[in-house]
């Protein structure tokens, strides 16, 4: 079966611009960097107030989910 649903690609360079290879707890709607830290277990008491990510280097192509 063929899904025709098309993917709205979202560009976080911008708002990650900065925190390379840092941990970061991104707002539940992915505008601002709530927290970020040299490792998780820094960010341990704010994981649950957005998304937690380890941001890559800007070297590299990253592909994050879409909207």
């Amino acid at each position: 079966m063929y899904n025709d649903k098309k993917i709205e690609l979202f560009d976080m360079s911008s708002l990650l611009e900065g925190f390379e290879k840092k941990w970061v707890v991104i707002s539940f709607d992915e505008k601002r960097v709530i927290a970020s830290a040299d490792s998780i277990e820094e960010l341990s008491d704010r994981i649950n107030e957005g998304i937690v990510m380890l941001v890559p280097d800007n070297d590299y192509l990253f592909a994050g989910k879409s909207r």
